[in-house]
């Protein structure tokens, strides 16, 4: 079984010697993201992280550049959204106050760049791909508004809008080369993107019966940031395409 590993390892290598690359590429993606921990839960009695963050989307660009035939850095940008279970956190909220509340809720939203380090195994027309890259992420907390259905209670929570936190984002590639060229390719991501963004002095907007003036106050917290962003998209290799 040893045996047989080694000898795929040195058909991959030696079929590695074939494939063309160039020293830049340059990439767009998008697909779903997936949170997960403390932001996909759905239960603020279980986890105070609770995000009750579902399944979104994410867009992504990256430019890379090849120091070596496997060793490169690169540039990420990334923008995700992911939309909030209303039902469940209106259900939670309801059992704290002892009375049902219906809400209305926009989405969590973050927006950064990444930079770091990626290797990188072209064997004939594909390329693999594995990165480690840090960075920083501006986050948006959803605004929602919480409303009594007998409409004598209301709560608002304004968007935050500037949490800028460190994040990482540790992922990998799959790269399939196009084309009698062999400068496009069609590819996958998968990554994992992690930050815990600090929402200071979030305005809260309460209303304790119609046609009264509201009382106004704050909150800050931290949120655990977690998700699994897959995409799919087309990328350009650029420079001096080498064998």
């Amino acid at each position: 079984m040893n045996r047989f590993l080694v000898v795929i390892l040195v058909l991959c290598l030696s079929k590695a010697g074939y494939a063309q690359y160039g020293k830049f590429t340059l990439t767009f993606a998008t697909g779903p993201n997936i949170p997960i921990g403390a932001f996909a839960n759905h239960n603020m009695n279980s986890n105070v992280g609770a995000g009750y963050a579902k399944s979104g989307l994410n867009f992504n660009g990256s430019f890379g550049f090849r120091l070596s035939r496997y060793a490169g850095i690169g540039v990420m940008v990334i923008s995700t959204s992911n939309p909030i279970n209303s039902q469940s956190f209106a259900a939670d909220f309801s059992a704290q106050q002892g009375i049902p509340f219906k809400a209305t809720i926009g989405n969590w939203k973050a927006t950064g760049g990444f930079f770091g380090l990626f290797y990188s195994i072209p064997v004939k027309r594909f390329f693999f791909d594995i990165r480690l890259y840090r960075g920083f992420l501006a986050c948006i907390s959803p605004e929602y508004k919480l409303q009594s259905y007998d409409h004598q209670i209301s709560v608002t929570q304004k968007s935050a809008t500037s949490a800028i936190s460190y994040a990482y984002d540790f992922g990998t590639s799959v790269k399939y080369v196009v084309g009698e060229s062999k400068r496009l390719f069609l590819m996958g991501n998968f990554d994992f993107v992690l930050t815990r963004p600090n929402f200071n002095n979030v305005e809260i907007i309460t209303s304790y019966a119609p046609n009264t003036p509201p009382s106004y106050g704050s909150m800050s917290f931290s949120q655990p940031y977690s998700n699994i962003t897959i995409s799919f998209g087309v990328g350009v290799i650029l420079g001096k395409m080498i064998y």
